[in-house]
């Protein structure tokens, strides 16, 4: 369940979600790490009395005891609850691991989600409408990210029929030439584009400037994770 803890014109509004079925499975997973825990100092401590126990017993007064346990099997049941303390302790530990994967997977989710659902946001507030072809060529399918000098977009190349990523960056406002500024971002794109080339870095195929005080660049579209969510998980 999504909550939104904030009004709905508050740009630091926060958004949190609360149940799911992955939330319910984190939960259960936590009930039994903590039972786990339990058992295993349990064992703990019956380990510790059981080293000192002596073979034999003596009748405690008007009582009959119980049948004397050798040594040896005294040393059996206390091998055979060690061995159980060790599988018990390991399996806690699997789950731990498995724990923290869970969450960082589930904050991971979360995050992507909170940044998809502002962009979607931003978009409907846009209108559809506004998105146009660019330079004759790429025409916006969705708004992706928006920053305060950047906005990225999914589009769709006319000309090779393929998909790519639009970057609309618009100049500093506090820049005092911004002719300067396009030519030099426009010389650094040049040498990007010609003298770059590793399988580990996402090539630019395009650029051309955009609405005279902004530049637009073209990049190959790689799907999957963002790098952010990658790392969280």
């Amino acid at each position: 369940r999504r909550c939104i803890l904030g009004g709905g014109s508050d740009r630091d509004a926060a958004e949190q979600w609360e149940g799911g079925e992955d939330e319910a499975k984190i939960e259960a997973l936590k009930e039994r790490i903590s039972e786990q825990r339990k058992f295993v100092e349990s064992s703990r401590q019956s380990l510790k009395c059981k080293r000192h126990l002596p073979p034999t017993e003596g009748a405690a007064a008007g009582v009959a005891a119980p049948a004397a346990l050798s040594q040896e099997e005294i040393d059996d049941d206390i091998w055979e609850q060690r061995e159980l303390f060790i599988s018990k302790l390991a399996a806690a530990n699997r789950d731990e691991t498995e724990l923290k994967e869970r969450e960082q997977r589930l904050r991971a989710e979360r995050e992507e989600h909170v940044k998809l659902s502002r962009a979607i946001e931003v978009e409907d507030r846009l209108g559809f409408g506004d998105f146009s072809m660019l330079n004759s060529r790429y025409q916006l399918l969705r708004l992706t990210s928006r920053s305060l000098q950047t906005t990225i977009y999914r589009a769709f190349d006319l000309v090779a029929l393929r998909t790519v990523v639009v970057r609309v960056h618009s100049t500093d406002p506090k820049c005092a030439d911004r002719s300067a500024w396009l030519r030099d971002v426009a010389r650094d794109c040049e040498q990007l584009s010609r003298g770059v080339r590793h399988p580990n870095v996402v090539p630019l195929l395009d650029f051309f400037p955009h609405d005279g005080d902004s530049l637009a660049t073209v990049w190959e579209h790689v799907g999957g994770d963002t790098l952010e969510a990658y790392l969280w998980r």
